[in-house]
């Protein structure tokens, strides 16, 4: 029996959750590690770079530039969470700006590597799939809420400009209209 180099919490891991244990080194025998020291970038928005990072250790500061170029910090994925899942899922181009914070280490598994185990119908690929898309899920309903906060938070900074505007027109009307 061939021996892996999997660590022995990667069995603990959420994404492979619902694997057994030949499964997880099925999927471990796929990632190669790597360190990155504090600030150095994993991946940048826009780029293409298809792989996923299990973060071992450390975490990763997720960023995406405003529409006027300012870095905007979406949240920090710390040791045992993911990044880069929706570049493996879809080879698409980097939709944020990941960075160390503090020494890093994580695995990182290539798209074309578990695409080829989808390919060969591997059960262990597609537990890690649905796992994933467990994943997402939970940071869309995330994104979700923030978004509802974020219209609110709109809502009334309009309701109040409306008043302010109200207040001018009452004033400058009081000061001009009226006669004493």
């Amino acid at each position: 029996m061939e021996m892996t180099l999997v660590p022995v919490d990667f069995y603990d891991l959420p994404i492979f959750k619902t694997l057994s244990r030949d499964e997880v080194e099925e999927i471990g025998r796929l990632a190669t590690p790597v360190s990155f020291g504090d600030g150095e970038t994993l991946f940048t928005e826009g780029h293409g770079s298809a792989h996923m990072d299990i973060i071992w250790e450390g975490g990763v500061e997720i960023s995406r530039a405003d529409h006027e170029g300012a870095k905007q910090v979406i949240t920090t994925i710390h040791a045992k969470g993911v990044v880069g899942e929706m570049s493996l899922m879809s080879g698409s181009g980097r939709s944020c700006t990941g960075l160390a914070v503090g020494q890093t280490r994580s695995y990182r598994i290539r798209r074309e590597d578990f695409v080829a185990l989808l390919e060969r119908g591997s059960l262990a690929a597609y537990k890690v799939t649905y796992n994933l898309a467990q994943v997402m899920s939970g940071r869309l309903r995330s994104v979700d809420a923030q978004l509802i906060q974020l219209m609110h938070e709109r809502q009334e900074h309009a309701a109040e400009h409306d008043k302010s505007e109200e207040f001018s027109d009452f004033r400058q009307k009081l000061f001009t209209e009226w006669a004493f």
